[in-house]
């Protein structure tokens, strides 16, 4: 027995000094030391934070104050908060924490996604449903819009629609990096991590092609601001994460801190901070609203300065800029660099001009969205991911986005009154807490409405008319001008069955005060049940709603929505 005995421990001690040495030879380098060159010159006005980050207000791992603390330490100079909300909850003004300028942001769920909204005051009802609809209202609000996670290895988490206007896009997202890492990696990665904590957290990064691709398509189309993100929660997340939950292994890493020195964002400002943290916000977000912002992953290499311009005849362009049609421009790149790093300017994503060990120069003429990544050379290896990224500058006009107006109609068929003959008379709809009321007055609809107050349930309220008689596969959609007491967002419903609504198809729509035309086309709508039916059933439709649910309104809400010249109507 004490042979035996003796053998297992010899076992387990061969064991563990075999992992040991497997730990030490497969350790990640540290951050090189970087030399600065002299065509960049460190800006008194550059400054280091880091994006996307959650605190225990959601599914973070420590409170605000806390992790301010921690980036401070990280030598940050800015922190934006992103906890999970519905824009209800009247966010934190800006403020000074441990010496760090903290700004408070939300992270919008979408029925495609999820959509940080920063700048965004209080909302009037709770935001949500269709991604555009959530782009709309963020920029009608004023708020600067940022996809997050853009191709997540989660379905759920990644963006649905490409297309949309947006504002800015997360090019890297920490989090979706490690949800593709097996269990194994994770738990290998967590030994490392005592040793070289940001150096072994940077070496579970890889190119994020596919986020990349999609930023230059958007960029191509209006400016989109590409960030990096670091999602921190203060774990490794492996599973869904819903708001207020999260699924991880139960490691006690990543430190906040340790991931925060991982990456930074550096920010170009118009000015230094000044110390007033209302003023100081501002400068910081106008500065990332305009572009003017690159990503360093500082536990690649170490310190880094940074310069990406296009000087034309008489004016130097910086990122975020747009270059006039016709012009001739030399653009200019240099970075602080360890021996073998390769400086890239890329053209709508596609490599055209390509240094090593020194300043990129590169004439152009050509109309295209230019950036810049830097890329470092590890052991004859080139870096699994960029160790900077520029944002771009624009040479020559994008195409204009935005909806398209709605072509004159060749064709019309009013909705307003009751008429009879057709079954076409307006009735209410809601749950048995809610209450509503329809009225005809010549010229418009007025919908009253409360919903139910209950902690249970989904309430609703609606105002129908039957629509069976209509050959509704003649038209292209609905048009109609609306106003309300109140800032709302309602829905338009097509139906087809009974109150279930069950298939159904639904699009949103904006109303306040200012009277507003809406125009929705059919091909517009979604379906309620995406998983059983797809495209609008025009044949099989029998009801036209006016809604108000839960997706956009909260509990015990109120209003008055008048509604004028409602029609179907061909283009």
């Amino acid at each position: 027995m004490v042979t035996w005995g003796k053998s297992v421990l010899t076992a387990v001690a061969c064991g563990l000094a075999v992992a040991v040495v497997w730990v030490l030879l497969t350790l990640p380098p540290r951050s090189r030391e970087a030399d600065q060159p002299d065509a960049v010159v460190e800006s008194a006005s550059l400054v280091a934070g880091a994006f996307h980050v959650h605190t225990t207000r959601s599914d973070g791992g420590a409170p605000v104050d806390d992790v301010a603390r921690a980036a401070g330490q990280a030598g940050l100079q800015f922190l934006i908060v992103t906890d999970h909300g519905d824009g209800t909850r009247p966010p934190d003004p800006p403020q000074y924490r441990s010496g760090v300028l903290t700004l408070d942001g939300v992270e919008i769920s979408t029925a495609g996604g999820h959509y940080i909204a920063v700048g965004l005051p209080q909302t009037p009802y709770p935001l949500g449903g269709e991604p555009d609809t959530v782009v709309e209202d963020v920029r009608r609000l004023g708020g600067f819009g940022v996809v997050a996670h853009p191709k997540s290895p989660k379905a759920g988490l990644s963006w649905r629609d490409p297309t949309l206007a947006v504002d800015a896009i997360e090019w890297l997202n920490a989090d979706s990096e490690w949800r593709d890492e097996s269990r194994l990696h994770l738990l290998a990665s967590a030994a490392r991590y005592s040793l070289r904590p940001s150096e072994t957290l940077a070496s579970l990064l890889s190119r994020p092609d596919d986020a990349l691709a999609m930023w230059d398509r958007l960029s191509g189309r209006r400016q989109t601001v590409g960030l990096a993100a670091h999602d921190a929660h203060g774990w490794v997340t492996t599973g869904t994460t819903e708001e207020g939950r999260v699924s991880s292994l139960g490691l006690g890493f990543p430190d906040y801190a340790d991931l925060l020195r991982t990456f930074s964002l550096r920010v170009e400002l118009d000015r230094p901070f000044t110390g007033d943290a209302e003023v100081d916000a501002e400068v910081l977000l106008d500065a990332i609203r305009a572009g003017r912002t690159f990503t360093v992953v500082d536990a690649l290499a170490s310190p880094a300065a940074f310069r990406f311009e296009a000087v034309g005849p008489g004016r130097t362009y910086s990122m975020g800029d747009r270059v006039p049609s016709g012009t001739t421009v030399e653009f200019r790149a240099a970075a602080t660099a360890p021996a073998g790093t390769e400086v890239v300017l890329l053209a709508n994503g596609r490599t055209v001009h390509t240094v090593t060990d020194e300043e990129l120069r590169y004439q152009a003429e050509e109309p295209a969205v230019y950036r810049v990544e830097v890329r470092l050379n590890l052991g004859g290896e080139e870096s699994p991911v960029p160790w900077i990224v520029s944002n771009p500058i624009t040479l020559g006009d994008l195409p204009v986005g935005g909806r398209p107006e709605l072509r004159s109609a060749t064709a019309r068929r009013r909705l307003m009154g009751p008429t009879r003959a057709e079954g076409g008379v307006w009735s209410v709809e809601h749950d048995p807490g809610s209450t509503a009321e329809v009225t005809i007055e010549p010229g418009r609809i007025l919908l009253r409405y409360r919903l139910s107050d209950s902690t249970t349930g989904s309430p609703y309220a609606a105002a129908m008319r039957p629509v069976k008689g209509i050959n509704l596969e003649s038209f292209d959609g609905v048009v109609f001008n609306v106003t309300a007491d109140r800032p709302v967002r309602l829905f338009v419903y097509l139906r087809a069955g009974g109150l279930a609504g069950e298939p159904g198809w639904r699009s949103s729509f904006y109303a306040d005060t200012t009277p507003r035309r809406v125009g929705i086309a059919f091909n517009e709508f979604d379906s309620v049940q995406p998983d059983l039916y797809d495209g609008v059933d025009l044949a099989s439709t029998d009801s036209f709603l006016l809604v108000a649910e839960l997706v956009n309104a909260r509990r015990g809400s109120s209003a008055v929505v008048t509604v004028r010249r409602l029609r179907l109507e061909r283009w």
